[in-house]
């Protein structure tokens, strides 16, 4: 009897070892699992790839693998906001953001509002994905632009530095007549474009008063310093407005020609000039004390005013609560110019150079409901993944 116990135990123990351990067999089928979810996404199942990412999540919401081939198959199938759920559902169980898969939501994003047929939210998501690196929608945007110029292309391909859409901008200033070029002057000084500055330049002789005023504020906002005898020369300008624009132009490049000072726009009761002079200040001496001169400004009557003060205050950090609180209220405001001037702002602070990404705040933004906001922050997000 102890005989045929033995031989059984000896049996047990050689069956025991011969199987391996229960996590080794919940590798393998989660392995399996995701080859057979990556596979019918492969073949343009993404339905059935999101399928099996949603009962990897379920058995093991902090899964990495099972998140990534959610974000996946969602994208691929259209459905980002459901995607940018299944993420928020796994980050509650994860250590942190994983910009890798939030980077997948956001190209999912850009492609599904690169269809729009609204040309504003098409542009700007064929934008985001060309600064990405895509050069299939740097292709498509320049197409386009070819087919049926606009300003709105041009403008986005001139911050890619695209050659051909800055020449039409410039040959939209230099065209002559009496027709207002102000846009075009807008959007190359918004580009950078210093090659520009003579064709700008070019327009303080412009037929139209809005075209004069816009080349002088550009040529300061350029800090184009080499233009000062070209605007000293325009101070002969017959339109008072435009007169002071230039006026004002020279002082922000720290020539009292025209009579105006930066210490004469700081006690201006016009809250531009004074939002003016504070943006002079800050250039010329980013750590000096112009920042309460822009702080008070965040109490102005104008709107505009209030919104660019705060993009100011925190594009250089200072007051930041205040001025978040500030471009949260014009991202709400009632009126549609308050809230477009408020939503441009926030684009543009988050797609400047070397500006400080905060994944969370990007990630909330995916479900703006401006598409321009959520095509900028996809775009940051599409960006710091490549990285």
């Amino acid at each position: 009897m102890r005989f045929v116990v033995t031989v059984m135990l000896l049996a047990l123990a050689a069956s025991a070892e011969a199987q391996p351990p229960r996590a080794a067999v919940a590798a393998d089928r989660t392995a399996a699992a995701l080859g057979r979810g990556w596979s019918a996404l492969g073949q343009g199942q993404p339905a059935k790839a999101v399928e099996v990412a949603q009962q990897l999540l379920q058995s093991d919401p902090a899964n990495h693998e099972a998140a990534a081939l959610a974000a996946a198959a969602y994208s691929a199938d259209r459905r980002s906001i459901e995607a940018l759920d299944a993420y928020e559902r796994w980050l509650q169980a994860s250590p942190g953001e994983d910009v890798f898969i939030l980077g997948t939501i956001a190209g999912g994003v850009l492609r599904a509002l690169a269809t729009s047929p609204e040309p504003r939210v098409r542009i700007a998501a064929l934008v985001a994905l060309a600064e990405a690196g895509d050069r299939a929608a740097r292709q498509t945007l320049a197409a386009e632009a070819r087919s049926g110029p606009s300003i709105e292309s041009d403008a986005a391909l001139a911050r890619l530095g695209d050659r051909e859409a800055i020449g039409r901008l410039e040959a939209t200033i230099t065209a002559g007549g009496p027709r207002d070029k102000s846009a075009a002057i807008a959007a190359l000084s918004a580009a950078g474009s210093k090659a520009s500055v003579p064709a700008i330049s070019a327009a303080l002789k412009d037929q139209a008063p809005p075209s004069r005023m816009a080349a002088a504020r550009a040529l300061a906002d350029l800090r184009a310093t080499d233009t000062i005898p070209a605007l000293k020369a325009a101070l002969q300008e017959p339109d008072p407005a435009v007169r002071h624009m230039i006026a004002v132009s020279l002082a922000r490049l720290g020539d009292p020609s025209g009579g105006v000072t930066l210490e004469s726009l700081e006690k201006s009761p016009v809250g531009e000039f004074r939002l003016m002079a504070a943006a002079a200040a800050a250039a010329e001496a980013p750590n000096g004390p112009w920042d309460a001169a822009a702080e008070s400004l965040l109490a102005d009557p104008d709107p505009l005013v209030r919104l660019r003060a705060a993009a100011l205050l925190r594009e250089h950090g200072r007051s930041i609560e205040k001025a978040e609180a500030v471009l949260a209220a014009g991202l709400t405001d009632a009126a549609p110019a308050v809230r477009t001037a408020a939503s441009n702002l926030v684009i543009e602070a988050i797609r400047k150079p070397g500006a400080q990404q905060d994944i969370p705040t990007l990630r909330r933004l995916l479900r703006d409901r401006l598409p321009e906001i959520q095509s900028a922050a996809a775009g940051s997000l599409l960006r710091a993944s490549r990285r």
